[in-house]
């Protein structure tokens, strides 16, 4: 399956001159209860592991077994099994295609 992984960037005009602020965001939302959060709000799975996401903490911050069955994190306990199908860093074959599909994906309008 084709998979990316998000990042932050910092860039000189913008928090290039900040970066004690810009680190001290950054670690925030590393933290298990921010991320546990971003996971119950968002659906998106976020950096917790298996064992994380389902502590009485991150349940407290929302992240619920219907939560968290909607994202990757139960398929990750799978280890390599899972991750050993993941494609990264492939080539595009055809950017505005996969714009319109994803784009209509998150509308909710299919395929």
């Amino acid at each position: 399956m084709p998979a990316w992984s998000d990042n932050y960037a910092i860039t000189s005009e913008g928090g290039g001159n900040k970066l004690d602020a810009v680190y001290k965001f950054i670690n925030a939302t590393l933290d298990p209860k921010w991320q546990a959060r971003f996971i119950a709000s968002s659906g998106n799975s976020g950096t917790l592991n298996y064992d994380q996401a389902t502590t009485p903490e991150a349940k407290a911050q929302g992240l619920t077994k219907e939560a968290l069955a909607g994202t990757l994190i139960p398929a990750t306990r799978e280890g390599d099994a899972f991750f050993s199908k993941m494609l990264f860093y492939q080539p595009v074959e055809d950017l505005q295609a996969r714009l319109d599909a994803w784009n209509k994906f998150k509308l909710g309008l299919g395929g």
